[in-house]
């Protein structure tokens, strides 16, 4: 074989690997990331699940509670919060009952969550509940008819499993939304 021929069949080899790299290295490449921003607004609603039962019974002023949002907060067509993200709050009232039919009483605040860039969302929302009073029975019947009411005990407040409240955005919170193309 002639030297030229050897150089041209080497040439053809190089150009074809170098080819087939490009086309492989491209593929990938053609994947980009874009980012915008969006502004998730003061007052927008959340709402959010309990993923455990807040009982009067149990709780105790301070208790961090959890939470999760119950569906996907949506900002001009891009979800901001994803559903299932988690959220966190606290206890600020716990009052188990008492004799003579004294109810119980539960309370809590929502403070935060986090958005799809994980920056933290603040929220703001309070609820209280309180159990079914038996003092008109206790007192009542506890004098006239059986002073063993007197020992009766209103119902446990709480929030089962489950339960949904809706919580609001704080303040204005630039969320990043990556795209892939």
């Amino acid at each position: 074989m002639s030297k030229n021929k050897i150089l041209v069949k080497g040439l053809c080899a190089t150009v074809a690997l170098t080819i087939t790299l490009g086309l492989i290295f491209s593929v990938g490449a053609t994947e980009t990331e874009s980012n915008t921003t969006v502004v998730l607004k003061e007052g927008t609603p959340v709402i959010l699940k309990l993923t455990t039962e807040i009982s009067s019974q149990n709780a105790q002023v301070g208790d961090t509670i959890r939470l999760a949002v119950a569906r996907d907060v949506k900002v001009e067509g891009y979800i901001v919060i994803a559903v299932n993200a988690r959220a966190t709050g606290e206890i600020t009232m716990a009052e188990p009952t008492g004799l003579g039919g004294q109810k119980g009483r539960v309370g809590f605040t929502i403070f935060d969550t986090v958005a799809v860039d994980g920056t933290a969302v603040m929220l703001r929302m309070s609820l209280s509940r309180a159990g079914q009073g038996k003092e008109a029975l206790a007192l009542g019947g506890g004098f006239l008819i059986c002073p063993l009411l007197l020992l009766a005990r209103g119902e446990q407040a709480t929030f089962p499993v489950g339960t949904e409240v809706k919580a609001y955005v704080e303040n204005d919170t630039v969320v990043k939304i990556t795209m892939s193309s």
